[in-house]
């Protein structure tokens, strides 16, 4: 006769009936939601992208920026070195020779402003442990009447 169930038969389902039906709605819905995460995380990743390389535009824009703001700086620092530069010679020999006189007029006025080693000890400096205002010999006299 073949198999006959002899549960409940009032057409009630049974708890093991009912959890595995709600197992199958939970697992349609979970696959549901998967799909739409995934398809979040896709756009998501789209629009990290989108805005990752407008990032790299702006910040290649910021590098060109300083780039030039450097140059434009270089510029003008060279320029204000040329301007104290002294002017091109001109006239051969003669200005060459003005030129370099003027020179070493300028490296002798700044070479002016520090004072010149102190000249070496003699044995006829006398007792005097250094050249002071004190002694009179003629090398402390030299130096201190500069």
């Amino acid at each position: 006769m073949g198999y006959q169930y002899k549960g409940n038969q009032d057409g009630a389902v049974l708890p093991v009936e009912q959890a595995r039906r709600r197992n199958a709605e939970l697992r349609h819905e979970l696959a549901a939601l998967t799909a739409e995460n995934d398809q979040l995380e896709m756009k998501a990743r789209a629009v990290r992208e989108d805005l990752t390389a407008e990032y790299r535009k702006l910040a290649q824009k910021i590098r060109q920026l300083d780039a030039v703001r450097a140059q434009a700086d270089l510029m003008a620092a060279a320029k204000q070195f040329k301007s104290n530069l002294p002017e091109p010679v001109h006239g051969g020999r003669e200005g060459l020779q003005a030129a370099a006189d003027e020179m070493k007029a300028h490296e002798d006025k700044h070479l002016k402003l520090s004072k010149p080693p102190r000249p070496a000890k003699s044995p006829s400096h006398g007792a005097s442990s250094g050249y002071t205002k004190g002694c009179r010999c003629a090398e402390c006299v030299a130096w201190n009447s500069r």
